[in-house]
């Protein structure tokens, strides 16, 4: 794949959507369900053509990308609307680090996520039944870590065993996307010091989508 900016955002993109949806969800019970659709079939996107093409083409992550203009421009929004999915987008971001450097569980990973596209190919459609398997591959495995993204909400929808399946899929889809910034060329440091250039490639490709 091309490292070029563009890319980095698209994948940056993925990881923000992910993050503000696991605070929309851990708050109020509800997601957009495009964007939820998206970041749960990045993770069966096993040889993708180009970046966009894991989130099912540039519109997969048009929310992410909105999301990510607000995480750029704090200043605009209310601490409540950008802290908790600032959080929950630099943990993805770290435990991606962690998960780079355990080729095991990576191929284990990938061995029972192609296990669970089979199943839902040939066995079952249903989204829910999917994300409860996704889930379980992400407690087998990514939270083992001694590090765990801590997610505050209400705690009738965070003790809810389909929401927590979908908080559990959305981050295991965010840490994918921080996988995928890394292969294009993303790193930690270029959101302080290429903060401007990010941020016009996000109104950019927002400018794109509109059309």
């Amino acid at each position: 794949m091309a490292k070029s900016l563009r890319d980095q955002v698209i994948a940056l993109a993925g990881v923000t959507q992910a993050a503000q949806l696991v605070d929309q969800v851990a708050r109020t019970g509800q997601a957009d369900p495009q964007a939820l659709k998206a970041c749960v079939a990045s993770l069966f996107e096993f040889d993708p053509p180009s970046t966009a093409a894991v989130f099912g083409g540039l519109p997969g992550v048009g929310y992410g990308l909105a999301a990510l203009e607000q995480l750029l421009t704090p200043a605009q929004y209310s601490q409540a609307q950008v802290q908790a999915p600032a959080r929950y987008l630099s943990g993805m971001l770290f435990l991606e680090r962690q998960l780079a450097s355990r080729e095991d569980l990576l191929e284990v990973i990938h061995s029972r996520l192609k296990h669970a596209a089979f199943n839902a190919s040939h066995f079952s459609n249903d989204q829910a039944a999917l994300m409860h398997a996704v889930a379980g591959i992400y407690q087998d495995t990514i939270s083992k870590f001694k590090y765990r993204i801590q997610v505050t909400g209400d705690v009738q929808h965070l003790q809810n065993a389909a929401q927590a399946d979908k908080i559990r899929s959305l981050l295991f889809a965010g840490i994918r996307a921080a996988i995928l910034w890394r292969q294009v060329g993303g790193r930690r440091w270029h959101l302080l010091v290429r903060k401007s250039a990010i941020k016009h490639t996000v109104v950019q490709l927002r400018q794109e989508l509109a059309h």
